[in-house]
């Protein structure tokens, strides 16, 4: 928005003064051009050349982040909702959503290995959250450790292992002869494909041409697996974590202070990373 405010209030301005130039002070053309040379360059110069440098200026030194916040990021609901909001600012949406879309198949595959013989440990142990909040007026109302617990989490994508775990290693006890996709989510993981995958897709992402053609291939085939977008996943999470990630992090500093800080304190689950009351209403 400011380039094009720029461009429209100095634009005009250099070609309003070679028209003066011309008509008033009568002027010879050849000296006028300067006026609507002048006003390029400055749009240039404004638009393009400082933003490239400003650019180039944060990723040849870029800042000291602690590389243990980007796990923090993607599994924290509230922090990935700002990475997700600040990669739109960013032009890199496609990231955050082909990772937050992988994460629902996942969690799609371990409700449908759940059940089944030999995956009866699928998901991690449910959060318990207490039935009752104490009020703060009664400091004894507080219940301890050992108090019963009896409102169960259901699961969601933040509460099975991180995006930096695959789908595979996700499911316990899980067989080299069982890594074919279950008949039912088939076509979840084709659409997965025709959505991020395939070229010219709607939300296409920035994959090496070898990865994108060995996934073609296996979805041609028929045979799909729990690995096929791995290797994209990771290209994915090495993208976010190099180009996205230290933006954020120095935008948002204040908030991930916020989070560590609680979890510090045991307002959230270590392993899970989920409050165990709501703090942001």
């Amino acid at each position: 928005m400011k380039d094009i405010m720029w461009t429209v209030l100095t634009c005009p301005l250099g070609f309003i003064m070679y028209i003066l130039w011309i008509t008033l002070l009568a002027q010879p053309a050849v000296q006028a051009i300067f006026w609507p040379i002048l006003a390029c360059f400055a749009t240039h110069l404004s638009s393009v050349v400082i933003p490239l440098l400003l650019y180039y200026r944060q990723t040849l030194q870029p800042a000291d982040h602690d590389t243990r916040d980007f796990p923090l990021v993607l599994t924290n609901p509230m922090l990935f909702a700002l990475l997700c909001a600040h990669s739109i600012k960013d032009f890199t949406a496609e990231n955050t959503r082909f990772i937050e879309e992988y994460q629902t198949l996942k969690l799609m595959c371990i409700e449908s290995y759940r059940g089944q013989p030999n995956h009866n440990e699928i998901s991690p142990p449910p959060r318990l959250i207490s039935s009752r909040l104490p009020e703060k007026s009664d400091p004894s109302a507080i219940p301890s450790e050992n108090s019963r617990l009896t409102t169960i989490t259901p699961p969601t994508i933040y509460n099975i292992t991180s995006p930096l775990v695959n789908i595979a290693l996700s499911i316990p006890n899980l067989q080299p002869d069982e890594m074919v996709v279950p008949d039912q989510l088939k076509s979840t993981f084709l659409n997965f494909y025709t959505t991020f995958i395939r070229a010219q897709s709607v939300l296409e992402v920035n994959l090496e041409w070898q990865t994108r053609e060995r996934i073609r291939q296996q979805i041609d085939s028929g045979v799909y697996t729990l690995d096929i977008f791995d290797e994209a996943k990771e290209h994915v999470l090495d993208l976010l974590f190099t180009n996205t990630l230290p933006h954020f992090l120095t935008i948002y500093k204040d908030q991930i202070a916020v989070v560590k800080r609680e979890r510090t304190q045991g307002m959230f689950d270590d392993r899970l990373a989920i409050p165990m009351v709501p703090l942001y209403l």
